[in-house]
């Protein structure tokens, strides 16, 4: 397993304490921001999931604001959570960021800090969700 060190995230050591993530599969969607604004909500979970697939019980849920998810300091997006059996935690720095895209999915990279000082990072094919345009409007 190959780690990564980048001063974008907030975390306080390089390398990585984490083990292997549960999550290997999601979908990224249009959604709106909290001032009504342009966002996207990126759901991993431990399985496949389509466009109206609700969140299941364990998951990770990051909200962003914009159009795309080229790559988001956890410390800049409107919220964050894992949840694991339906028990949340904070999610309080990392990055997310997307390595690749293809039709209508797109490989996703994160390393993330949950409030308990617990790690989760890894990489997912995540279903990409309508043309991510504004729901907003």
């Amino acid at each position: 397993m190959v780690f990564f060190c980048s001063i974008a995230i907030a975390l306080t050591a390089c390398g990585s304490n984490a083990a292997t993530s549960a999550f290997r599969a999601g979908s990224l969607s249009p959604t709106c921001g909290p001032a009504g604004g342009s966002a996207v909500r990126l759901v991993l979970a431990d399985g496949e999931l389509t466009c109206e697939t609700p969140e299941p019980a364990t998951h990770i849920t990051i909200w962003a604001q914009g159009t795309s998810l080229d790559e988001v300091e956890i410390a800049r997006a409107h919220g964050a959570e894992r949840c694991i059996e339906g028990a949340c935690a904070s999610i309080v720095g990392g990055t997310v960021h997307t390595l690749r895209a293809e039709a209508d999915r797109s490989e996703v990279r994160w390393s993330l800090e949950l409030a308990d000082g617990a790690h989760d990072e890894g990489t997912a094919w995540v279903r990409v969700c309508a043309a991510l345009a504004h729901p907003c409007r």
